[in-house]
């Protein structure tokens, strides 16, 4: 696994997050952009997914990774999920931090990742997408953590009221939870969901 860690500012961990980033990006980068939101006492994890590619930009080619590749026109995987879940399952045991109380935030394709590794890790506590949906029609009938979701009310990528539809769903099989549509935010991590997103992390019932 490859990934940046945030080691906690004094102590001892009081938990652990793990930062599922977006399609075409790494953990490095989700860190840098939410690193404001994230608790002091909290020990971070920001791996890269294991499916690297080689994305050109204007100067040059440049490492990119995705967590499963999915067709739209198809509406097929490509590549599923299995391959990260096991992945990130194995990479957090072998790291020696499964026994931490987990929170997940995912961003746009690792925000639809998250809820999946929340089901397949125990500890988990809280999960938080980002600019996603949560595919309640794939996940388990009940969920044991607090399911949160924000998305931008401009979104191109991803469609709001979509989003808001499936969280409802979620809703009555997790452990509570709460949407968000941010006016004037499209699909990034800005000011306003960084705020949000630190707040959240605050629910004292996650």
């Amino acid at each position: 696994m490859d990934y940046v860690l945030r080691e906690p500012e004094s102590g001892g961990p009081s938990e652990l997050i793990l930062l599922l980033h977006g399609y075409g990006e790494s953990g490095g980068s989700l860190l840098r952009r939410l690193q404001a939101a994230l608790p002091p006492e909290a020990l971070v994890l920001a791996p890269n997914a294991p499916f690297p590619f080689a994305e050109k930009t204007e100067e040059r080619y440049r490492m990119a990774y995705s967590w499963y590749f999915y067709d739209f026109q198809t509406d097929e995987y490509v590549i599923d999920m299995k391959t990260s879940l096991g992945f990130l399952a194995t990479g957090i045991e072998k790291l020696g931090y499964s026994s931490l109380p987990l929170r997940i935030i995912g961003f746009s394709q690792g925000g639809y990742l998250a809820p999946f590794v929340g089901e397949r890790l125990a500890r988990t506590r809280q999960v938080i997408g980002l600019h996603s949906t949560y595919l309640h029609e794939e996940l388990a009938p009940a969920l044991g953590f607090r399911a949160d979701n924000i998305v931008g009310a401009l979104d191109t990528v991803v469609d709001p009221e979509s989003s808001r539809r499936s969280h409802a769903q979620i809703l009555k099989r997790s452990r509570g939870g709460a949407f968000f549509s941010l006016e004037g935010v499209g699909h990034r991590i800005d000011e306003a969901v960084v705020r949000k997103t630190a707040e959240l992390l605050q629910c004292t019932e996650a």
